[in-house]
């Protein structure tokens, strides 16, 4: 079975990374509008004042002539106060990133604080910010994992002199022999390559059947694969209003 290319090894990590943003969408959606998120930061008379400059100057081309328009905003919250109940995959305090809609003509600069919300809506965001977090943990792991799997390494040099590189797997044989729930996602050469084999590949080099099942045991694996099932039922496509974690 041959060997995956250089190209393989760098676009099939990042290919599933995209994947696994589209199934994250679709399981974690918005519970909210953007929009009406953003309007909060702005006092009710601030943002009376910004309809009616835009009311004034409409039609005379885009928002740049009257604000420091921004084509996107963020939402900064602080979980210090939650204590123990904060899970460890959500931070302390951080950022998340939206962008405005391209149809629109830009927005003033502006961010948002949670401390600037009602507390119920505050508590809905929380709940909502600490549940995407799970997602953008096991969307890293899931690259991590095939990284580690995928990556070259530099193993010395041959008896002419040239540098040798090497990976934990280097066969699409190899690859399904340790992860099987990948097959739907590889391209269709190497899974015509799976299919012509006549024999079951080994493990890689130097592996034992007791790393192998290290391996399929690590933290999280069985997550991954519950995900990775789900997301070959789905279309790959993402939310263009969702944010950025």
């Amino acid at each position: 079975m041959s060997r995956f290319t250089v190209d393989f090894r760098s676009r099939f990590p990042n290919k599933m990374r995209e994947r696994y943003r589209s199934y994250w969408h679709k399981m974690h959606p918005l519970t909210f509008n953007p929009h009406d998120l953003f309007r909060l930061a702005w006092t009710p008379e601030e943002w009376n004042a910004i309809q009616l400059l835009n009311k004034r100057f409409e039609g005379m081309g885009r928002w740049e002539h009257i604000f420091n328009v921004a084509y996107s905003w963020q939402y900064h919250f602080d979980f210090a106060d939650m204590g123990d109940s904060r899970p460890d995959h959500a931070p302390k305090k951080g950022t998340i990133s939206f962008s405005h809609d391209p149809e629109q003509s830009g927005w003033p600069r502006g961010a948002l604080q949670e401390d600037q919300l009602p507390d119920k809506l505050k508590n809905k965001m929380r709940e909502w910010i600490i549940e995407g977090y799970k997602y953008k943990e096991e969307q890293a792991r899931l690259t991590k994992i095939l990284n580690n799997l995928l990556q070259l390494e530099y193993r010395g040099r041959n008896d002419y002199g040239s540098s040798i590189y090497n990976a934990t797997v280097n066969t699409t044989g190899q690859l399904i022999r340790l992860w099987p729930e990948l097959h739907p996602y590889l391209p269709g050469v190497n899974k015509d390559a799976i299919h012509e084999a006549k024999n079951k590949s080994p493990l890689p080099k130097g592996w034992t059947e007791e790393s192998y099942k290290e391996f399929r045991e690590q933290k999280g694996f069985e997550q991954i694969n519950h995900a990775l099932s789900v997301m070959s039922l789905l279309t790959d496509d993402t939310d263009g209003n969702y944010p950025s974690f």
